[in-house]
């Protein structure tokens, strides 16, 4: 859409579908997207760049029942650049991550990604991005 600004955005998932999706999704605002597969990938990215918001999986290592790199790796984006924007999606929602994520490790939304979840509502989440990107301006 064109009415909306351009911003910088950094999908970090483990999932090859969900980067591309994403990322199709946010190009097709006119957003700029990197994209990274893993933690250390993503670490890279930051070390180079600033995103206006970053979207990250909670699971990077899906074969991993309690792996929560996604919401460490938050923490530490967080800690360098507090005003980015942060999203955190989840196949596994939880109330208990949800609630970490939000207070703990300082996301500003928690999306599921479980199929038919009405969670992840595309309009709704290309709005969101553009919203943390213009709080973030704000900070």
């Amino acid at each position: 859409m064109k009415d909306k600004p351009t911003v910088r955005v950094l999908v970090v998932d483990d999932y090859e579908n969900w980067r591309v999706l994403l990322k199709s999704i946010l190009e097709d605002d006119g957003h700029e997207v990197v994209t990274a597969s893993t933690h250390s990938e993503a670490k890279e990215e930051l070390r180079d760049s600033t995103f206006d918001v970053v979207i990250l999986d909670m699971r990077l290592v899906d074969d991993q029942k309690y792996n929560v790199e996604g919401m460490k790796l938050l923490k530490k984006i967080k800690g360098k650049a507090p005003s980015t924007g942060a999203i955190i999606l989840t196949g596994y929602p939880d109330p208990l991550h949800e609630s970490r994520a939000l207070s703990t490790y300082g996301a500003d939304a928690y999306l599921s990604k479980v199929p038919d979840s009405i969670d992840f509502d595309i309009e709704a989440f290309s709005e969101l991005v553009v919203t943390l990107a213009q709080q973030a301006d704000n900070r």
